[in-house]
């Protein structure tokens, strides 16, 4: 009984009998090899329309595989991704010559689909949910609402935990610390509130300093410094702020911009990353802050970009403003000689794209 591929014939002989030629003109000879060069059998007849999925076939019976493994295969270092006898007529290759095949496990790996809601928390807020955050322990998750209020919840049970008020605006942005042990949230009307998610209860009195509402929050990573107690925020007022939460008071105040500052991110080798962002097709992109060892570079939709020294004394020192002709520049990143940018208007030459990032919001009161 034939292989799967119908395997024919390992040897040719000089007397091929009528059905044996017939059968040559469909089929093409091959030899499997793995990647060290070793064949797998001798060279054999393999049929001319014989695909991937004939040869992943060929590859698990000869190796006796239990389990059907997948396979990816070469010729002359190029993948094989049409049929044998289509490779040989694109590729003007003889019939007469012997077509060497390299085949190559491939990793493993599965992608499971997100079918379902595990669960939809709704009508707790009284407002629309205009921001959440996970802790970074995964217990709990932390929504800020139009209704003035951050409400904590019990991952585990998905259920409501504590209802935290002390802002007298809508609560824009909130932000975990990396240890979960604290909790900062930003409101429209530009103030700060810390507090203990433990309790669900505000840490002294709400933060004043930015002029207008509070866009985004992000905390000094843990490796960086551990406990983490140092946050930023930014605003409407195109400023940047670096708290302390437990002094509970500003630390550095980076200001300048004519427009405001929506993003911020503190990266992880020190780096601030802030911008403004914009929406264009749903999608929303933003300019980028560097903040590199004591070299700030900030960019803004006022289409400038503005380079601050930062001191020990943990001042901030305008040094130079690049003024750009665009109306709104994409984004920028620093690299050890130049700067590259990317603008709104004009052809992009540098082969670089803009930073884009997905808002989730909700305006059915739910999550």
């Amino acid at each position: 009984m034939a292989k799967p591929l119908s395997i024919f014939h390992r040897s040719l002989s000089s007397n091929i009998e009528p059905e044996a030629s017939e059968m040559a003109m469909n089929t093409v000879m091959c030899l499997l090899t793995d990647a060290e060069g070793t064949p797998l059998g001798s060279a054999m007849y393999i049929p001319h329309n014989a695909g991937h999925l004939q040869l992943i076939n060929l590859v698990n019976t000869f190796l006796n595989n239990e389990e059907k493994l997948s396979y990816s295969f070469y010729v002359s270092d190029e993948e094989l991704l049409v049929s044998v006898g289509t490779y040989m007529e694109r590729n003007s290759v003889s019939v007469e010559n012997v077509l060497k095949i390299v085949y190559r496990q491939q990793a493993v790996f599965r992608i499971r689909p997100v079918y379902r809601c595990s669960q939809t928390i709704s009508d707790v807020h009284e407002g629309e949910i205009l921001c959440v955050s996970f802790s970074p322990d995964g217990k709990q998750l932390a929504s800020g609402s139009g209704d003035k209020t951050v409400r904590l919840w019990d991952l585990n049970t998905e259920t409501p935990m504590f209802t935290c008020k002390g802002h007298k605006e809508h609560v824009l942005a909130v932000a975990w610390s990396p240890d979960a042990k604290c909790l900062v949230s930003g409101d429209r009307d530009g103030k700060v509130c810390c507090w203990d998610p433990s309790k669900g209860e505000l840490q002294g009195n709400a933060l004043s300093g930015h002029k207008k509402w509070i866009c985004g929050i992000a905390w000094e990573p843990a490796h960086l410094s551990y406990p983490s107690r140092r946050f930023v925020t930014c605003g409407k007022d195109g400023d940047a702020r670096i708290w302390d939460f437990t002094l509970k008071r500003t630390l550095i105040v980076l200001s300048g911009h004519t427009r405001a500052v929506t993003c911020v991110k503190w990266g992880g080798d020190g780096t601030i990353y802030t911008g403004y962002i914009h929406f264009y097709n749903n999608l929303k992109c933003f300019l980028l802050v560097f903040y590199l060892v004591n070299m700030l570079l900030c960019s803004s939709q006022d289409s400038t970009i503005r380079m601050w020294e930062i001191t020990q004394q943990g001042q901030g020192i305008l040094k130079h403003i690049l003024k750009a002709t665009f109306f709104c520049l994409l984004g920028l990143y620093f690299k050890i000689t130049f700067l590259k940018l990317l603008a709104s208007s004009g052809p992009c030459r540098l082969g670089e794209l803009p930073f884009i990032e997905y808002r989730i919001c909700s305006s059915d009161r739910s999550l």
